[in-house]
């Protein structure tokens, strides 16, 4: 285990620890996260806690432990797979002012869908091993200050559909910041997260006892973590390629079961591939093409490069300022 910190301008800040636990680094994370931490350490009074080669319910455990002996005002969780944190990303979430709030991630296997869950059914416990999950998919235009049709679950009572914030279900570890006092109602009412990885993740068994507290959770949708060896911006290229594969077997939908990365599951969902969509409009009388064309290949490159930002690239660097169109 290692920890750090850096010396701060001015009154002191409360520090915040960062959870890294070491279990399948990841080389786009390593040096990546060197780079992020770096540069925020001081500026946000950082105390890096790595574990290494431990169960991930028992870094995590050990994490919020440390934290409370620190007096830390949160803790920002990640893994050793995630990578592409925005330079003032953890500004971004500080200011929304969440209990539970992280940036969008994604499954690093085929078909790669969002780790952002909305329950079809919020009577069933996301500690179960139901279909009853739909992933939030970032539709065009949504906290870019446009607006968009959106289906039903997005739907949240008072939300606008410019704002890149959405209320959520469950989410990911991949940066995701927690404020103490979540930890600290949960140890009021007896509930533990960290007791155990499985049959479920660590972070279902968070978001259920949140959700049993009435502790809601968010989803900031101004970046996407990159996750695994496939960046986000190769999504698009990835599911194309493996899809091409067999193709007929991609003309309806699909039931799939949701892991983490050593079998844990989340549950189900369904996943509509590309050409199982273009059937799926023509049925519906669309013979004039989809409604949003495919972009050229080069288009749907650039497109998508703003989808993460590594340290350093300052054209996609301001999540707060990206919203707006504004880049540095």
């Amino acid at each position: 285990m290692t920890e750090g910190a850096g010396g701060v301008e001015g009154p002191a800040k409360d520090p915040i620890v960062v959870c890294v636990p070491w279990v399948k680094p990841n080389p786009r994370h390593m040096e990546h996260f060197i780079e992020w931490y770096a540069i925020n350490m001081a500026r946000h009074n950082l105390k890096r806690v790595r574990i290494f080669w431990r169960a991930l319910h028992q870094a995590q455990a050990r994490a919020r432990e440390l934290a409370k002996q620190f007096g830390a005002s949160h803790i920002l969780f990640t893994e050793d797979d995630q990578w592409g944190y925005p330079v003032d990303g953890l500004e971004t979430l500080l200011e929304a002012d969440r209990d539970v709030i992280g940036f969008r991630t994604y499954f690093k296997k085929y078909p790669y869908l969002s780790m952002a869950f909305r329950q079809k059914d919020p009577s069933l416990s996301l500690i179960g091993r139901v279909p009853n999950f739909n992933q939030l998919e970032l539709p065009e235009g949504i906290g870019m200050g446009k607006q968009d049709d959106l289906p039903d679950f997005w739907r949240v009572e008072g939300a606008s559909s410019d704002d890149p914030i959405e209320e959520v279900d469950l989410l990911s570890w991949a940066f995701t910041l927690v404020k103490m006092s979540v930890f600290d109602r949960m140890e009021e009412a007896g509930y533990d997260p960290f007791v155990q990885w499985g049959p479920n993740p660590t972070d279902s068994f968070f978001c259920e006892y949140c959700k049993r507290l009435d502790i809601k959770r968010y989803v900031h949708f101004g970046a996407t973590i990159g996750h695994g060896d496939i960046g986000p911006d190769e999504i698009p290229h990835y599911r194309r390629l493996h899809e091409s594969i067999n193709a007929a077997q991609y003309t309806r939908a699909m039931k799939l079961v949701l892991e983490d990365d050593h079998g844990q599951t989340y549950g189900q969902a369904e996943y509509l591939p590309e050409a199982a969509k273009a059937i799926k409009e023509y049925a519906e009388g669309a013979q004039d093409g989809p409604k949003n064309p495919p972009l050229a290949p080069e288009e749907e490159m650039e497109e998508c490069s703003a989808l993460y930002a590594p340290p350093g690239d300052q054209r996609f660097s301001v999540v707060r300022e990206r919203k707006q169109g504004v880049s540095k």
